[in-house]
């Protein structure tokens, strides 16, 4: 009787121990993925910031550009032009120009 008592707590003891091994085993699994998941995120927010720090200065270089400043300055004296007169035809070439200019800001392609 005593032997089967024995048996029975070094069975569960063992149980147990390989349980907890276990859990142990998959918690420190867990947190090995996590790191390498967040560090990639982190790494993912860096280069998204320094694609649109390269696209702001690429958009002041081009309205620096004397392309740039030429539609900026059409797009100035349509919307003027647009003011003082208020005509479909001024009104048309107003959005036209103002958007080659933001499309030229924006793509660096001359519409």
């Amino acid at each position: 009787m005593l032997f089967i008592v024995v048996f029975l707590a070094v069975v569960s003891g063992n149980l147990t121990t390989h349980y907890i091994e276990l859990k142990l085993a998959a918690r420190t699994a867990d947190q090995a993925l996590q790191k390498p998941n967040e560090r990639t995120q982190q790494a993912s927010a860096r280069q998204k910031e320094q694609n649109l720090i390269r696209q702001r200065q690429s958009q002041v270089q081009r309205a620096r550009s004397k392309t740039g400043v030429k539609l900026q300055r059409a797009c100035q004296d349509w919307t003027q032009a647009d003011k003082d007169n208020k005509t479909q035809t001024t009104a048309a070439g107003r959005t036209r120009h103002c958007k080659d200019y933001e499309v030229f800001i924006k793509t660096g392609k001359v519409p």
